[in-house]
């Protein structure tokens, strides 16, 4: 049976990590700056013991984790309340896409430290994150779904959007995957496309919108303002640059705005959580891998080295350096 590995990073609620040995989510992110999230983090099939089988999960890629994706969670969430089973999500990293075309150009909306987080603010209760590779690219939709859904997470339901593509060469579709359940004895739901003001809702769209600089756009179809995690380095009293790599992805592979200066609110996920500051994140596509920084009107240097979220705001006007001085 071909290998299907998850990276390693298993994580509970309430408690330290599980384990902490490899894998992207490591990248100095989740150790000591990241809550626990309220979720199992799944990182080799072999963790999946008994009684974490049995699982309700959606399956998919969810950058971003938009509305969209929330609409696919939410009809796995309903499968999982009726059977009493667990609330489950399937996803893959490195995306499919970097590893079918490495020199794409950057598409990814959030690296996987930012995916725990949304994922786990949705109530999901354990994430399987395979790791697509060449072992598992060769999978025909057969062996995907009785060697991987069935034999190693051991599902008892999926639920997959209509677009949904699985298996060698894409050979697989939603309703391959409603046969293949059907003869392998576990349940299958195919969600409906989910629009937004009569807008298809997806990763694609967003990511257009984001590089039109429409920002609106892309906050109504993930359902929140568009974010970034990044680990802040002191370049001068009240000016940081951010490290995006911090997220989970080297930085080149994360789809960022075009260049220009962005009001955003920034809080440090460990250092005072609940406090916000405004400021000014200026970006710069034409340094190469992209250079972005953040001023702020004051905290000076205590955030030098923290994880910050930044959360980017909607403007009517103005000028975004007028944030630093709210």
């Amino acid at each position: 049976m071909p290998s299907a590995r998850i990276h390693k990073a298993s994580y509970v609620r309430g408690g330290r990590s599980l384990q902490r040995a490899g894998g992207l989510l490591r990248h100095n992110a989740v150790d000591d700056d990241m809550p626990e999230p309220a979720l199992r983090l799944f990182d080799h099939w072999r963790e999946v013991s008994e009684p974490d089988r049995g699982a309700c999960a959606a399956i998919g890629n969810f950058d971003g984790v938009h509305l969209g994706h929330h609409s696919v969670i939410d009809l796995a969430r309903a499968e999982a309340r009726r059977r009493g089973a667990a609330l489950g999500v399937v996803t893959f990293e490195p995306h499919p896409r970097s590893f079918v075309a490495p020199a794409a150009d950057p598409f990814r909306l959030a690296g996987p430290v930012a995916r725990v987080r949304a994922l786990s603010a949705l109530g999901v209760e354990r994430l399987f994150q395979l790791t697509f590779d060449a072992a598992l690219c060769a999978l025909s939709p057969e062996q995907f779904a009785r060697d991987i859904v069935v034999g190693r997470l051991g599902l008892s339901h999926v639920v997959v959007g209509s677009n949904f593509r699985f298996g060698k060469g894409r050979t697989g579709d939603a309703d391959t995957l409603c046969a293949l359940g059907a003869e392998y004895g576990f349940g299958v739901t195919i969600a409906p496309s989910f629009t937004v003001s009569q807008h298809h809702v997806s990763s694609s769209a967003i990511r257009a919108a984001l590089g039109g600089g429409c920002f609106d756009t892309v906050r109504r179809m993930l359902g929140r303002p568009y974010e970034l995690l990044a680990r802040a380095r002191l370049l001068r009293p009240g000016t940081y640059v951010l490290d995006l790599e911090a997220g989970g992805l080297p930085q080149a592979q994360m789809m960022i705005p075009r260049s220009g200066d962005y009001a955003v609110d920034i809080h440090a996920l460990r250092l005072s959580p609940g406090q916000v500051s405004r400021g000014v994140l200026s970006v710069d596509r034409a340094a190469e891998g992209a250079h972005i920084e953040l001023r702020l009107g004051g905290c000076r240097g205590m955030l030098d080295g923290q994880l910050l979220c930044a959360t980017f705001l909607d403007h009517a006007g103005g000028s975004p350096l007028d944030a630093i001085h709210d």
